[in-house]
């Protein structure tokens, strides 16, 4: 028995020890490496972690040689176990060495295992890697690029991006227009851009990117954690002279702390290609950041061999196709701008060094240049040069470019007037309404607030008001929670919503404001209604009345109106399936229909306050600020005419999607009111 127990002993030490490493991807040249880096950088706890593993490969090593080495005495001579080549205590060393790696550490390299497995999630759906929580790891040798949703900063910029286009749309829609709904497949990519920029603040780490960037001596690669100051990776090189820094951008995870590349004039930074595509999403991703972090601050981007749709529009970007349109396209023409050069193909070492003289940062998939920086990919995963340091660099994925792309261009539709517009009619005995023209609330008819114990009471009301033709719980259920959830949960939720608003209002015995079924189906009691319901039916009733009738109904339906529809909120549904887009058109009809009305009655303090009521949801609608210089002009105040036009110009200068560009209709009106004026004024001097 004491034999049997001894060669399970030995199984496991000889097999088990190296399985769970190499499972980990902790190999004795990584475990080398990392040592060699850490002890370099001073990162002494991941130094303890890589020197525990070292140790853990060479006890295992020497347990080897020892049992090969008696094993061959034993066939040749005889031996006793006080002649053994091996140690006897040599378990107590490995025991000390597993405890020390994988007890002590074991939080650290299972967060590991998450990150290295972050692209193999959920990508039944939108083929988003969901997020991770990869500030813990302490750095893994995966070379697969880490999912798009785990860089916060990125995934922030591209949902305001999305949001910034549809905006614009919104800004130049005409009455009575409804937007063209997303694809699923889209409503969950934007759902999963919203669910990833709301987990995770962006603050802290922009503080840090802003204090790079304004330090004169801030190194090119810097890692930083939060609620700590940027620590410097590579120095730039004190041969050189240090130009200003034009951005810094996130570029990966390094032993548990978010890699900062921070890039200034005559900087190369070079890309390893490979053949599977994991390099070009790396450039993808670095192409991107670049893009939003130069957004307004007077720094061109020339992008060479991307796709199109793999990049954000900006006004600052230009793409090019050949080596020749490149060269054409840094050249200085007059009034020199910093220029950042992001190509996805190999470019001539002769060409680099040619755009760099010119000023120009470089940020290349060439080899054979002589790069500041240089990510190499190799069977450890992506290493830096020149501290051979192993880094999880960021990334987008095909899957993930496509989903991103597809959401953009359905996003950037017009919207459309329908040919025949719905009529909808809420009862007239209505007695409570959910307010969603503003922050989310429940009320009574005569203004009583009501409230509810659990929070995503007030979200399932705001749910089941907007969804009238398919009130389920199975719906419900996943509309309100990302994850799933146990049946008690959504119960007792239901439960609230009744048990609150029956201890307000009470209805007769045989009613319930949740009608109890045996199916699927949640329905809502018909005396619930919301405020854009009624605003939506005021609209609808006030296109057969006569004027002083439909300024009385469209003046008492913007009184519902008090900020952007969902304010306060993180409802990820109401903008994935474009609800909040929808009440936004419906304020802005209100809105021009009553301004329109005022106008024509030459009641101007009338259409101030219209419009106000429309540019509280929606600043910026060319329609309603067209409306407000026309009555100025009525008033024969010019000065407030130019005032409305400059205000413009400013709200545009301030928008860095927009570039700084304004509307050409507000233009025109603006020169043909002016004009007018002045030749009024000349004919009446006449």
């Amino acid at each position: 028995m004491k034999r049997v127990r001894s060669v399970v002993a030995w199984i496991i030490f000889a097999v088990g020890i190296p399985t769970t490493l190499i499972f980990w991807e902790i190999t004795p040249l990584a475990s080398l490496i990392g040592l060699k880096s850490d002890l370099l950088v001073g990162n002494w706890e991941s130094c303890a972690l890589y020197l525990a593993s070292t140790l853990l490969w060479l006890t295992w090593i020497y347990g080897m040689i020892a049992f090969v080495h008696d094993l061959w005495r034993l066939r040749h001579f005889t031996i006793g176990s006080r002649h053994s080549f091996g140690f006897r205590r040599w378990t107590a060393m490995c025991a000390a060495a597993v405890w020390s790696l994988l007890i002590a550490n074991h939080a650290t390299v299972a967060a590991t295992v998450k990150i290295v497995n972050s692209n193999d999630v959920a990508r039944d759906d939108s083929k988003l890697a969901k997020p991770q929580a990869e500030i813990d790891s302490f750095g893994n040798s995966s070379s697969t690029p880490l999912g798009l949703s785990t860089s916060t900063v990125l995934v922030t910029g591209m949902f305001q991006y999305i949001q910034s286009r549809r905006n614009n749309i919104l800004r130049n829609s005409a009455p009575h227009s409804q937007a063209q709904a997303l694809s699923q497949k889209s409503q969950t990519t934007l759902k999963e851009l919203k669910l990833a920029s709301i987990a995770t603040s962006c603050d802290d780490i922009r503080s840090a990117m802003s204090a790079l960037i304004e330090d004169d001596l801030s190194p090119i690669l810097a890692s930083w954690r939060p609620n700590s100051t940027p620590r410097a990776v590579i120095q730039r090189s004190k041969f050189k002279v240090v130009a200003p820094s034009l951005c810094c951008v996130p570029l990966g995870i390094l032993q548990g702390e978010i890699v900062l590349l921070t890039l200034a004039s005559g900087e190369v930074i070079s890309v390893n290609p490979d053949e599977n595509g994991r390099s070009h999403g790396v450039l993808v991703h670095l192409a991107n950041s670049i893009i939003l972090e130069t957004l307004g601050s007077g720094t061109n981007v020339v992008a060479f061999g991307f796709v199109e749709t793999e990049l954000i529009v900006a006004k600052h970007l230009s793409t090019v196709n050949s080596a020749e349109d490149l060269v054409g396209q840094v050249q200085p023409n007059g009034s020199f701008r910093s220029t950042i050069v992001c190509s996805a193909e190999q470019i001539p070492m002769t060409l680099v060094n040619y755009i760099r003289e010119l000023g120009c940062c470089v940020v290349t998939a060439s080899t054979d240049v002589d790069a500041d920086v240089a990510l190499m990919r190799t069977q450890l995963g992506w290493i830096i040069q020149p501290t051979q340091q192993v880094v999880s660099l960021y990334g987008i994925s095909m899957e993930e470019r496509n989903a991103v792309s597809r959401l953009v261009s359905e996003s950037s539709l017009p919207t459309t007037v329908p040919a025949v517009i719905d009529q909808f009619a809420p009862p007239k005995d209505w007695k409570v309404i959910v307010r969603l023209l503003g922050p989310v609330e429940v009320m009574t008819r005569d203004g009583k607030p009501i409230r509810f114990e659990k929070s995503k009471s007030v979200e399932l009301l705001a749910w089941l008001t907007t969804h009238r033709t398919r009130q389920s719980r199975s719906a419900a259920r996943t509309a309100l929670w990302e994850v799933n959830v146990q049946d008690a949960s959504f119960t007792n939720v239901v439960s609230d919503v009744r048990r609150s608003l029956g201890r307000v209002l009470k209805l007769e015995e045989s009613q319930e404001w949740l009608v109890r079924t045996l199916t699927d189906v949640l329905p809502l009691h018909e005396s619930v209604t919301t405020d854009s319901e009624l605003l939506y039916s005021s609209v609808h009733r006030a296109l057969s009345f006569d004027a002083d009738s439909a300024l009385a109904e469209l003046r008492g339906a913007l009184e519902y109106v008090r900020d952007l529809p969902f304010s306060g909120t993180n409802y990820l549904w109401s903008d994935s399936e474009g609800i909040t887009t929808q009440l936004t058109l419906s304020v802005m009809t209100a809105a021009v229909l009553a301004s329109q009305l005022y106008l024509e009655r030459g009641d101007t303090e009338g259409v101030f306050w219209a419009t106000g009521r429309g540019l509280k949801v929606l600043p910026g609608h060319e329609e309603l600020l067209a409306l407000r210089m026309r009555a100025h002009a009525l008033k024969g105040d010019l000065a407030a005419v130019r005032a409305e036009w400059s205000s413009h110009q400013r709200a545009m200068a301030r928008d860095v999607w927009s570039g700084g560009a304004t509307s050409p209709k507000l233009d025109d009106l603006c020169r043909t009111l002016l004009q007018s004026a002045r030749q009024n004024a000349y004919s009446v001097s006449e």
